[in-house]
């Protein structure tokens, strides 16, 4: 199982719907995660983006949504 949440500045979380999930296909041992934003996103500035696969969570980068 895969998730995408995505953690704003205010303390809003979101799951994000999720594109695909998977290999690339072109470097071996490199995985691809396509999300959607949704528009509550919209104008939300600084989010965290964590990634959670089967219970294990990812570090925390940042984006900036316009």
């Amino acid at each position: 199982s895969v998730y995408v949440v995505a953690q704003l500045s205010d303390g809003r979380t979101f799951y994000l719907p999720i594109e695909f999930a998977g290999s690339q296909g072109r470097l071996p041992g490199l995985d691809q995660i396509t999300i959607i934003l949704i528009p509550d996103l919209k104008g939300a500035g600084t989010v965290k983006l964590k990634v959670i696969v089967n219970s294990r969570e990812s570090n925390l980068p940042t984006v900036f949504i316009r």
